[in-house]
């Protein structure tokens, strides 16, 4: 999905949700390098906002691995 129809959809400004997607990837890449303590001071955020951005990673790998599943059972 493009950003301006994220946008759309949460009623939020497309410069909003472009921020809000670099800091799920930036949270994203992290996290599979440094502890979480260390996290906040890396991206900037404060300790809520990444530990919300780990909970979305979690399920996008959750969801992404189910989806291959079901791909690979489908062939």
């Amino acid at each position: 999905m493009l950003t301006p129809d994220i946008a759309r959809r949460t009623f939020h400004s497309k410069e909003a949700d472009d921020r809000n997607i670099r800091g799920f990837e930036r949270v994203r890449l992290l996290a599979s390098k440094f502890a979480f303590e260390k996290l906040p001071l890396l991206t900037g955020m404060p300790a809520s906002l990444v530990d919300q951005y780990l909970k979305l990673v979690e399920e996008h790998d959750a969801l992404s691995k189910e989806v291959s599943a079901d791909a690979a059972v489908s062939s």
